[in-house]
């Protein structure tokens, strides 16, 4: 495994668009990055991270949301005025257990307020991603938007994923060159906003992107599509989106501003973090299979800001799907951008790739890089630009 150089060698598969100097047959080089909460902060410091995300206090707390109050009141929780993650994750897992076994509720317990209670958190983390976020995204509080004012990181940011769109080549039949896709496991449409400023900008969004399900509304708008496979990038929500909302037996995408009281009668298709994660839905079960296919199908994996904590099981077992074995990993390459120490990156990475451990951890396939992505994109623009 490579400490150093991880984005030197990025670049020059980018050059030479190869893999260990095997060519795919049609000459296309499939890239997937999985993103986590680092992949956001890099983008937008003020990005909230758990503790503030899933904390409430009651300044942030409008008056018609009180319905978490009375469960609090009613299990017994000592909140001191005061959830934080630790509780917010035992109150959805509470929750969670008297959805899913009937016969455990307790008292004043029902299927109707558990699923108000639901929606209600659901509701309050929206609430609160934007005390941390303000529509700054928005043009007219309506439709994704990048404000001028951007970042030195940002516009880093934007360029590297620029210099991959670059290499697209549309071809109907056989797509070449590069493509790459997003699995993330944030909430947020940070990734849309990027892609939404590479993309030629007379074809909207929805065009190029494909969410793992065809959403029967776009914005308020009736737009369905059949994509094809040459000419998409993949995004795959595993935890769902502040802009996913379910209308019937359908799906829709909508990142237009809605109020307390819309959010609360109709939230977000959101996983809640908690002891025991529930991809039971629909929604998660029909986005699963297609991430780990497309995992199976990349050449190369990205993971970005991502710590694989344990008790996201689903997920680590999700990502050893692009190489169940060393065979399969042979054939590949891997990137792990995260601030963590690079020894603890090592940890992790053999925890989801046993077979790592056999070679000492010395994998030609294999690269870390420990500091923030903004860093590492920003070497590998310099090296593409040479």
């Amino acid at each position: 495994m490579e400490f150093e150089n991880s984005d030197n060698i990025f670049a020059e598969i980018i050059k030479q668009k190869e893999v260990n100097k095997i060519k795919p047959i049609t000459n296309l080089l499939n890239i997937t990055f999985f993103l986590g909460a680092g992949f956001s902060k890099s983008w937008e410091n003020n990005f909230p991270n758990s503790e503030q995300l899933f904390c409430f206090e009651n300044k942030y707390l409008p008056m018609d949301f009180d319905l978490l109050d009375y469960f609090v009141i009613s299990q017994g929780y000592e909140t001191e005025k005061k959830i934080n993650f630790k509780l917010f994750k035992e109150i959805v897992y509470n929750l969670v257990i008297q959805n899913k076994y009937p016969e455990l509720r307790t008292r004043c317990m029902d299927q109707f307020n558990v699923e108000l209670l639901q929606n209600e958190l659901k509701g309050k983390i929206l609430h609160n991603f934007f005390q941390y976020l303000p529509s700054k995204y928005r043009e007219n509080n309506n439709l994704l938007h990048l404000p001028s004012n951007l970042s030195k990181k940002q516009k880093t940011i934007i360029d590297f994923f620029k210099n991959l769109r670059d290499d697209w080549n549309f071809h109907p039949t056989f797509p070449e060159n590069i493509r790459f896709h997003f699995i993330s496991t944030n909430y947020d449409w940070i990734i849309e906003l990027i892609i939404n400023k590479i993309i030629d900008d007379l074809n909207p969004l929805h065009d190029y992107v494909y969410r793992g399900f065809t959403p029967a509304k776009y914005n308020n708008s009736n737009y369905n599509i059949i994509h094809t496979t040459s000419s998409i990038i993949n995004l795959f929500k595993l935890n769902g989106g502040f802009e996913i909302f379910q209308e019937g037996n359908n799906y829709i995408i909508d990142y237009s501003y809605r109020t307390i009281h819309k959010t609360k009668e109709n939230p977000p298709v959101l996983v809640l973090p908690n002891k025991e994660q529930n991809y039971d839905e629909p929604y998660f079960r029909s986005i699963i299979p297609k991430a780990i296919r497309l995992l199976q199908e990349s050449n190369i994996l990205v993971l970005i800001g991502y710590s694989l904590p344990d008790e996201d099981a689903i997920f680590r077992f999700l990502i050893r799907q692009f190489a169940e074995h060393e065979g399969d990993l042979d054939k590949k390459l891997l990137f792990y951008i995260d601030k963590m120490k690079i020894e603890k990156q090592k940890s992790k990475l053999i925890s989801i790739f046993p077979f790592l451990k056999k070679h000492e951890i010395d994998s030609s396939n294999v690269f870390c890089y420990s500091g923030d992505f903004s860093e590492w994109a920003n070497n590998i623009n310099q090296n593409l630009n040479k």
